[in-house]
């Protein structure tokens, strides 16, 4: 894979946000563009390698090709376009000044753009000040931050990278490299083989072995394209993903749409799967997930607590989809590779994971909704459902199934 000699942020919104990850990773400030759930998602990562006494760094290189974007998603107020690249990942982790893991990967990038298509009517919404970091309303940081009392434009505000992950794949590259070896391959002990009946049949010139040649080269070629094409086809359909993801995964995405369509009509799988990750992830991170409004329920591996990386294997399969009369429930199996840190050793892993997620029935999704600014459907209060699940003005509990996907079981499979 041809990778591009640097990036450029003047040109790509994509490349700006992977510039201020790298930084970030190197000892900078978070993203200017992460949004306020996607800065929470980092930070749970640098409390997790500051408990564990670990420093990461992050390096990425794209591939040549420009990255591509679809628009996947509107909301009322909002839009959202994922863009994605192929990247080339390097991650090296160091304590105490000595390397402990260093791996280079080639995968892709997702990251999800939210912008405001009606700017005038998203005052309420949540916003992380680009200034001081800050969580509060838009229509605040439009006035005046109310914690340090900087002033902005909506142009600055959005923008915003609102979810991003890896998808670990065998670039093209490497896929016709692979193909290429087996093509030939067929074609030398096609030939070898044609060429050795010819001897023991007491037959050798120029002539037959120009002949033997050309035969292989159709017969062992055409032979050897024919036990490649499966691959191929399968590659394309499974996106490159590990071997560690079944054949079934390729049929979830038409099951959870079909399911999914007359419970809300404008359904976007791909919004969903960022979805996913996103919630995964910070049930993995938290320290403290008894009181993280995005978990509700017991059933959490112990073994998550020594995760320091989440890469997306690029594919699920549904294991159960049901509605009741109040929620829509979906039990299902990801498949991850993940990063261990234990007694010194870093190790990575595929990781089976059976969730189980819920959502209140006939609620439309917010695009704009933030776990770090929330309001209390009794008293009005706003507060952060991060870190607690009661309002801390009138005590209420606060449900979170109510707007978003609540998980409630992961599980790793073995």
């Amino acid at each position: 894979m041809k990778m591009c000699p640097k990036w450029r942020p003047e040109k790509y919104f994509y490349d700006r946000f992977c510039v201020q990850l790298e930084n970030w990773s190197k000892g900078g400030e978070k993203p200017a563009l992460a949004d306020q759930d996607t800065a929470y998602y980092l930070s749970l990562l640098e409390d997790r390698l500051r408990r564990k006494g670990l420093n990461y760094q992050l390096e990425l290189e794209r591939a040549e090709e420009d990255a591509p974007s679809a628009r996947c998603f509107a909301g009322e107020h909002y839009s959202n376009q994922w863009e994605f690249a192929s990247v080339r990942k390097r991650v090296v982790y160091t304590k105490n000044g000595r390397t402990l893991y260093r791996k280079k990967s080639d995968q892709t990038l997702y990251q999800m753009t939210t912008s405001a298509d009606t700017p005038e009517e998203i005052g309420e919404k949540p916003c992380t000040c680009p200034n001081c970091g800050a969580v509060t309303r838009t229509a605040d940081l439009v006035k005046g931050c109310p914690y340090c009392q900087a002033r902005f434009q909506m142009s600055e505000l959005f923008p915003k990278v609102t979810n991003f992950y890896f998808i670990r794949m065998d670039s093209q590259s490497r896929l016709k490299k692979k193909v290429s070896v087996i093509i030939s391959a067929f074609i030398l002990l096609t030939f070898v083989w044609m060429l050795l009946q010819r001897i023991v049949g007491g037959e050798f010139s120029l002539g037959i072995v120009l002949h033997s040649l050309f035969a292989a080269i159709l017969a062992g070629g055409f032979t050897g394209l024919i036990l490649t094409g499966p691959i191929i086809f399968l590659s394309m359909i499974l996106f490159n993903s590990s071997r560690d993801v079944p054949f079934r995964a390729i049929f979830t995405k038409k099951q959870i749409i079909e399911f999914m369509k007359p419970l809300e009509p404008g359904f976007s799988y791909e919004y969903f799967e960022g979805q996913l990750m996103s919630l995964l992830r910070m049930v993995v991170l938290s320290n403290d997930v008894k009181n993280l409004a995005a978990f509700g329920g017991e059933a959490r591996s112990d073994c998550f607590d020594h995760v320091i990386d989440l890469v997306y294997e690029g594919g699920m399969t549904v294991r159960k989809l049901y509605t009741d009369q109040d929620y829509i429930h979906m039990d299902l199996r990801t498949y991850m590779l993940d990063s261990y840190e234990e007694n010194g050793r870093i190790y990575t892993r595929g990781d089976p994971i059976d969730i189980s997620i819920e959502r209140k029935r006939n609620q439309r999704p917010d695009p704009g909704f933030s776990i770090k600014l929330v309001r209390c459907k009794g008293c009005g209060g706003s507060f952060d459902a991060s870190f607690r699940k009661t309002c801390p003005y009138c005590g209420r509990v606060y449900d979170m199934r109510n707007e978003s996907w609540v998980m409630t079981r992961a599980v790793r499979v073995r």
